[in-house]
């Protein structure tokens, strides 16, 4: 199977609740089974709407914190200040925020399965293959995000210095204007995190992460026909629901996972995006930094330079990914991207994330790395990393 006779298939929206994405992943299960792998669907209780309803409680604290300072009402304004990162962590990271009340939907990770002859360990391959659309690029909503901290610090000076001036006597324009400029931002939180609902075209999800499935699925088809021999190494490919939902789908497969072998895990992202590969030196949560595992990207760095003559290239760009499940249980993982400069960020979760922007080339010389990093990894021992601590990952040259 081609590239673009995958393409032709798998670049239409895919999103998280829809009808699309189940018929997406019936499509992938039927052709791992044509490759001749094992295939099975994980289902799990997805919360599609999670970005949507922390958006919506943001534009909602915005304009309740508005009101309050408007009435010189400060302590409110304080009160709210203090709820809306609350409740943004509960409900994106903690997944306990009500969306769940907007609707849950049952959604499959599928994963296809290659055994070894005398299997001594796995690798265990990934991709998401849901889509989002939104109303701004990774590029255009990074500084909303960034500001995140320092917007709700404000608010919370704004609103103590507005109650101290009331209880004093003074005026309080000056807090009332900042107060104005506080309840600006979380309409623009708003708009980042639920504006996508409001976009007619919705994307494709080239980029992201649709190049991706379809460079693992030429590799399970690879697999199939035995045209990469391993040893001792089983590989499991698993295609991702619910990832851009806050990781659903990668947390709900390591949260089940009774794997009896050694494993590592290699996560996939925007591969085709240009003829540069790298990894992604860290994955992070809001409070915590996860740091790829060095050992691994070693090994996958070998593989690069067999394969393309030229080494990975770390990327300490702030990112969250379906890695970050893995290292948060402990296992050895590290997220593979590949890019030309920044350019692969513009267009991303928009209807401009079409099959044009992928590299056909560059993909192909990606799938060669992923042949070799097979063959790397089935000469390596996994048992030396197996149950270590993620805190002896941190990231160094390589």
């Amino acid at each position: 199977m081609t590239f673009s006779e995958i393409f032709d298939v798998l670049l239409v929206p895919r999103e998280n609740g829809s009808a699309a994405l189940g018929e997406t992943a019936r499509w992938l299960y039927e052709t791992g089974r044509a490759f001749g792998a094992h295939v099975e669907l994980q289902p799990f209780l997805c919360r599609p709407y999670v970005h949507r309803a922390a958006g919506w409680g943001a534009l909602v604290c915005g304009l309740a914190t508005l009101a309050a300072a408007s009435r010189k009402r400060f302590g409110w304004s304080f009160l709210l200040a203090l709820l809306l990162p609350l409740y943004l962590f509960l409900e994106v990271e903690a997944g306990l925020g009500p969306s769940a009340l907007l609707g849950t939907v049952e959604q499959e990770n599928v994963v296809l399965r290659y055994e070894a002859p005398e299997p001594e360990q796995k690798v265990v391959l990934g991709a998401h293959y849901d889509t989002k659309t939104d109303l701004f690029d990774h590029a255009a909503r990074a500084p909303v995000q960034f500001l995140l901290v320092p917007a709700c610090v404000l608010a919370l000076l704004v609103a103590a210095s507005g109650w101290r001036r009331v209880r004093k006597g003074l005026s309080v324009r000056g807090p009332l204007a900042l107060s104005v400029l506080v309840a600006a931002y979380d309409v623009a939180l708003f708009l980042v995190l639920s504006g996508g609902s409001f976009v007619a075209r919705r994307s494709p999800g080239a980029l992201d992460d649709g190049s991706s499935v379809a460079l693992l699925l030429r590799l399970a088809e690879k697999l199939g026909r035995g045209e990469i021999p391993l040893e001792r190494t089983s590989v499991d490919i698993v295609f991702f629901s619910g990832e851009e939902v806050g990781l659903q789908g990668s947390k709900a497969y390591v949260e089940r996972l009774r794997e009896p072998l050694p494993f590592v895990f290699v996560n996939a992202e925007a591969l085709g995006a240009g003829p540069r590969l790298r990894f992604f030196t860290s994955d992070r949560s809001a409070l915590r930094r996860y740091d790829a595992w060095m050992p691994l990207a070693r090994k996958l760095d070998t593989a690069a330079r067999r394969a393309l003559g030229r080494p990975l290239e770390p990327d300490a760009l702030p990112v969250t990914t379906d890695t970050r499940s893995f290292l948060e249980a402990g296992v050895p993982a590290v997220t593979i991207s590949s890019y030309d400069a920044d350019r692969w960020l513009r267009g991303l979760h928009s209807a401009r994330d079409d099959r044009e922007r992928i590299q056909l080339a560059s993909l192909e010389r990606t799938l060669r790395f992923y042949e070799e990093a097979l063959r790397v990894l089935d000469d390596t021992t996994f048992a030396a990393w197996a149950h270590r601590s993620n805190k002896s990952s941190r990231c160094h040259p390589l």
